[in-house]
């Protein structure tokens, strides 16, 4: 649903495209090379917006392809938090292999 009061609610057909789009934006920053605390920031705002479009519109109550549309959306999110880790660590091991080399 919108912030504006007359505007219509999706249709199914447009809600399922939007998340669609979401899903695949988060993938796509998933599977590049770098990942950054951006590239979570980005997925998590994008994986929240997915959820608040099919929580706000309670379209999960009867659709099973949107339910699964946000078990994958939290599925990406599960991913994006394990690549932050990992980003984590090698950011803690350059610092410490910085701190041997002085």
């Amino acid at each position: 649903m919108s912030d504006m009061p007359d505007q219509q609610p999706l249709s199914r057909n447009e809600q399922v495209a939007q998340i669609d789009d979401k899903l695949r934006q988060v993938k796509e920053l998933l599977d590049a090379p770098d990942f950054t605390m951006e590239t979570y920031q980005q997925v998590t705002d994008l994986t929240s917006q997915i959820r608040s479009t099919i929580i706000e519109t309670r379209a999960y109550d009867n659709d099973q392809y949107i339910r699964n549309q946000l078990l994958e959306s939290i599925r990406l999110t599960d991913r994006a938090t394990k690549l932050l880790r990992e980003y984590a660590r090698s950011l803690q091991k350059q610092q410490r292999t910085r701190k041997q080399d002085k």
